[in-house]
């Protein structure tokens, strides 16, 4: 283990434990359900927290296709998964509360379990493929009511610049809803940890973020194809290094 990993885990588990702080205004909003100004929070805790994580961790960000975010919350984000710093690098740059498939057992971390559930994150046993299914369809409904999610067809990280096939079981659930897709692409993230035998070292990482598709207005055939479609589109940034 380097130091900057030592640096990283500490400031990591110092920040969770700071955002105590954070908590007591961010339930007096959210008891008394002012909505604009509890995402106003939330989005400033995650942002200023994804942001100083990947300063620890020696990361240089370029993002690309910043005009293409959509006004409007009712959208999924799908993306390609390379490493652990993947959600860090979107959260950092998407202005969005943004849920996401977590696995149950970071229910059991203190403080950032509370903050995953305010997110809206969905929890699912991997053991249990019809139940987490239900509570991926469930989540999903929620995104028509403003609250985005983004999902990593891949299911796993790759590790590597070379993309996994995509699962379609929940891809499919999300085309299936209408709901507008934005597609991400990372890149170089698995340079920063998984490369280097789980060590965190510093690097240049990017974010793309291409247009939205408006699965309510795809024909039929497009429908069918958009799994390959979504593929292509984020894999493009990788394969054209």
């Amino acid at each position: 283990m380097n130091i900057r990993t030592i640096v990283f885990a500490t400031f990591f588990f110092s920040t969770m434990i700071i955002a105590i702080i954070s908590v007591i205004p961010f339930l007096i909003f959210y008891i008394f359900r002012a909505k604009k100004c509890t995402n106003f929070l939330l989005i400033l805790i995650l942002q200023g927290w994804s942001k100083s994580l990947l300063w620890v961790a020696g990361m240089k960000r370029n993002v690309f296709g910043k005009e293409n975010l959509p006004k409007e919350n009712s959208v999924c984000f799908v993306s390609n998964h390379q490493s652990i710093f993947d959600i860090l690098l979107i959260l950092a740059n998407v202005p969005k509360v943004i849920g996401f498939i977590a696995k149950k057992e970071l229910l059991k971390m203190p403080f950032l379990n509370f903050w995953m559930i305010m997110i809206g994150c969905a929890f699912i046993d991997r053991k249990s493929r019809t139940q987490s299914m239900a509570l991926i369809k469930d989540r999903l409904h929620q995104i028509h009511n403003g609250k985005p999610m983004l999902i990593f067809p891949e299911g796993t990280r790759s590790r590597c610049a070379e993309m996994n096939k995509f699962k379609t079981s929940g891809l499919q659930l999300v085309i299936n809803e209408g709901i507008t897709i934005v597609p991400l692409t990372v890149v170089d993230t698995y340079k920063c940890y998984e490369h280097n035998g789980n060590r965190v070292v510093g690097n240049k990482i990017e974010l793309w973020i291409h247009k939205p598709v408006d699965v309510s207005q795809l024909s039929d055939e497009e429908k069918k194809n958009l799994i390959d479609t979504l593929q292509n589109i984020i894999a493009k940034p990788n394969e054209n290094r």
